[in-house]
């Protein structure tokens, strides 16, 4: 069977929540490396997984898939203003990885026009590099967060072959980030020293580096305060 994160408890529902959808394999697993390297920064937030469509759905089935991914982030985002007025003051960071960056942007896109979140947090977007983010930047009180890796050659084949989830076929914001400029919107690129906890810039490397998730990217969720490390 495969491993599934366990549902959050009260507790960590008052402190904040992360939200966080997976690639194309749409599956709980693809970000089991993500949710134990949170657990082992000693996050307390409630983490929560969420798959927005079937497996590889974007590629096997593609008449209809981004009108359908549209209408299931609408509802999502309807759910995320739930929790919000339900624990008021309590953070909220929307993660996407790969295809599961677009989901992230369009949920955020999509919130009532009274509701926000603190942070969301894109990882080897596999979106067309010139996405307009400004809608998304709107929504988002602290930072928006793109992490990519100029050698991240899956993604690149990935595109060229099959196209981004939203219809690029140009180097992805995987692999040169996006062109969008605003204050809140930081850039971070994979950098040599990160193979020390076993990230190589490749585009899976997240999937199996629960220590690199912990030391890098654990300190973007957010907190009450803007604490972004140096």
């Amino acid at each position: 069977m495969f491993w599934q994160a366990p549902p959050p408890t009260d507790e960590q529902l008052a402190v904040g929540l992360v939200v966080m959808y997976p690639g194309a394999f749409n599956s709980q697993w693809e970000m089991q490396s993500f949710y134990e390297g949170l657990l082992a920064a000693g996050r307390p937030e409630a983490i929560q997984i969420m798959p927005w469509g079937d497996h590889l759905e974007q590629w096997a089935a593609p008449d209809g898939f981004y009108d359908k991914l549209q209408a299931w982030s609408e509802q999502e985002a309807q759910r995320i203003a739930a929790y919000r007025a339900d624990h008021p003051g309590a953070p909220v960071t929307l993660l996407g990885y790969s295809s599961g960056a677009l989901t992230a942007i369009l949920v955020t896109e999509r919130l009532p026009a009274d509701v926000t979140v603190e942070r969301v947090i894109l990882m080897s977007a596999g979106v067309a590099h010139d996405y307009d983010l400004q809608a998304m930047l709107e929504r988002v009180t602290q930072h928006v967060i793109v992490y990519w890796s100029p050698v991240d050659a899956l993604a690149v084949e990935l595109v060229g072959d099959l196209g981004t989830i939203d219809g690029a076929y140009e180097s992805p914001a995987a692999r040169i980030g996006f062109t969008t400029e605003h204050e809140k919107l930081l850039h971070i690129s994979w950098e040599p020293g990160m193979v020390a906890n076993g990230n190589s810039g490749d585009h899976l490397d997240y999937l199996r580096s629960p220590a690199w998730i912990r030391d890098t990217v654990a300190p973007w969720i957010a907190t009450r305060d803007d604490d972004l490390p140096e």
